[in-house]
């Protein structure tokens, strides 16, 4: 530990309690020697960023306790490739979330997010196989490219009212997705979006939506409705090609 900060750590125990030591934040590749053995951590009150690749690999590890009292940050690949981990609580308190923070993480069912939360970077829940539903809170400032990539199980999306942009590519691949709702604030249906969501049926794009960027929901061959509202000026170039279903 230096200036607060936890520089690196090394344990074959598989549960590691850190409550009571004196850091406010992980550094990058901080558990790269305890990866093989850790199954489970609870980090200190007061703690208020866990860095890049801090927990990377952790292949064995299952369950993460945040403190009750801050909000926390995420670094880029925070627990990327952690392929067991089931938990993290109170996940609410989470801040921003960086790119591939949580990629690769298949086991990950449960993502509530808190209305604290400001930012998911991009790729940053790519392939978690096991999520299910998804819940995007009104403060959500940014969404970057590919957030929910390949979340194959992801069935249902809930945007409140207040989110504007959402992002690129956000659910491409999401084959399980059966119930999403816009908000009324959304202005873009960006490129790539919704594209090989082959199990969505209809869409209804409120009136605030002014554009439908190429390939947006490109691949959705069980689409057979699409219902826009007043406000759409333009439909990019490939946007509906591959719905069959389409009438």
């Amino acid at each position: 530990i230096k200036k607060w900060q936890l520089l690196w750590h090394r344990s074959d125990a598989p549960a590691v309690d850190l409550q009571e030591a004196d850091f406010l934040s992980v550094g990058n590749r901080a558990f790269r020697k305890s990866r093989r053995s850790m199954e489970e951590i609870r980090l200190p009150e007061g703690l208020s960023a866990i860095k890049s690749e801090a927990f990377r690999d952790c292949r064995r590890l299952f369950s993460v306790r945040l403190p009750e009292d801050s909000d926390v940050g995420l670094g880029t690949g925070a627990f990327r490739d952690c392929v067991r981990l089931r938990e993290i609580t109170p996940f609410e308190h989470l801040s921003s979330i960086g790119e591939r923070a949580f990629s690769g993480c298949t086991m990950l069912s449960q993502i509530p997010f808190g209305t604290g939360l400001r930012r998911i970077g991009a790729y940053a829940f790519r392939d978690c196989a096991s999520l299910r539903s998804v819940s995007l809170p009104a403060h959500l400032e940014s969404i970057g490219k590919g957030a929910f990539l390949n979340c194959t199980e992801l069935e249902r999306v809930e945007i409140e009212d207040g989110i504007t942009h959402l992002a690129p590519a956000m659910l491409r691949g999401c084959i399980s997705l059966g119930e999403l709702r816009f908000p009324s604030t959304l202005t873009v249906l960006e490129e790539d979006i919704l594209r090989d969501c082959s199990a969505l049926s209809s869409i209804h794009l409120p009136g605030s939506v002014q554009r439908i960027e190429r390939n947006a929901l490109r691949g959705c061959r069980r689409l057979r409705e699409a219902r826009m509202d007043l406000g759409v000026s333009m439909i990019g170039a490939g946007a509906f090609r591959d719905c069959p279903e389409l009438r």
